[in-house]
């Protein structure tokens, strides 16, 4: 059996009545960079958050015991939980701070209703202030002073010399 508990109200808590699937996801995004030449590169790779699909169903008779309302109060229960952080237990684990993505929904012919819910790990960030000192003004520099230094005097452009004429004579002698 599968449930799905609200961590802010405990007591609101949906029970399938039947659970055809749990389908538990991770995924990694692995970066990809086309180069002239070769293969793609790939320099990182970006963890996703946990995805958890259920295919559940709720009927007014679960177990044979008439339960009137409860289509309804399932209904309600996700109204009620969209955008809020959910604890859901199932068979394959209990999935914290998960947020529902979508939870469509259809009624058979037997009267029961179909949930196909999905939802998604959520990851919230923390802001943290770091404080930044004032900047230290450089201190002031005495009026007969130079305030810049030479770094160096770049050597003026002198034309190459030409090769001795054994190297001229050899290279004409090859061609």
């Amino acid at each position: 059996m599968t449930s799905i508990a609200n961590q802010i109200i405990p007591a609101d808590v949906l029970v399938f009545d039947n659970v055809d699937s749990v389908r538990v996801s991770s995924r990694v995004n692995v970066t990809s960079h086309p180069v002239e030449f070769g293969a793609e590169v790939s320099d990182h790779a970006q963890v996703l958050p946990i995805e958890v699909q259920i295919r559940g169903r709720i009927t007014e008779t679960p177990l044979g015991v008439p339960s009137p309302g409860a289509v309804e109060l399932a209904l309600g229960f996700f109204e009620r939980n969209a955008g809020q952080l959910v604890t859901i237990t199932t068979s394959r684990g209990v999935f914290a701070d998960m947020m529902f993505t979508a939870y469509p929904w259809d009624i058979t012919g037997l009267g029961e209703i179909v949930f196909d819910v999905s939802a998604k790990r959520v990851r919230i960030a923390l802001a943290v202030s770091v404080p930044i000192p004032a900047r230290q003004p450089a201190p002031p520099v005495a009026p007969s002073v130079a305030s810049a230094a030479n770094a160096g005097i770049q050597p003026p452009l002198v034309p190459p010399s030409p090769p001795p004429a054994s190297i001229l004579g050899t290279l004409a002698a090859l061609l």
